[in-house]
């Protein structure tokens, strides 16, 4: 994977593929990690190996996040119950879509405004684990 890779490069690319796997829209984090590492020129296998390793934080991290952007822009708390859930779109769609669009929309503020440091974040502790370019 680290061919043709230097370590600052490889380590970019697998701390962004971690990140992006944590964004709060489901089934799009693929396709984002391809988007970005086109536009970047990151290697596109290892962008998608983190992105598949971080892919578990993303469930652990939905409801926080959903949380955080409703605190954030002082929304009101959706909630969480898979049956009121259910029944919220069987039974009135569009005020599913409007009541959770929006409390997506504020997890999705937060995950941008926590992306970058995390990034930096990751990127620095991942160097430490990629031996140096002249010692491989």
């Amino acid at each position: 994977m680290k061919q043709g890779l230097s370590r600052q490069s490889l380590a970019m690319t697998l701390a962004i593929g971690f990140v992006i796997a944590t964004f709060p829209v489901f089934g799009v984090t693929m396709v984002l990690c391809a988007v970005i590492a086109a536009r970047m020129e990151l290697n596109q296998v290892a962008i998608q190996v983190a992105n598949y390793a971080g892919y578990p934080l993303q469930f652990l991290l939905f409801v926080p996040l959903i949380r955080l952007g409703e605190s954030f822009l002082g929304l009101t708390p959706v909630s969480i119950d898979p049956s009121t859930i259910g029944s919220m779109i069987w039974q009135h769609p569009l005020v599913f879509m409007e009541t959770y669009g929006l409390a997506v929309g504020g997890a999705c503020v937060v995950w941008l405004m926590l992306a970058v440091p995390v990034i930096w974040l990751l990127h620095k502790l991942i160097l430490l684990f990629i031996p140096a370019d002249d010692a491989a």
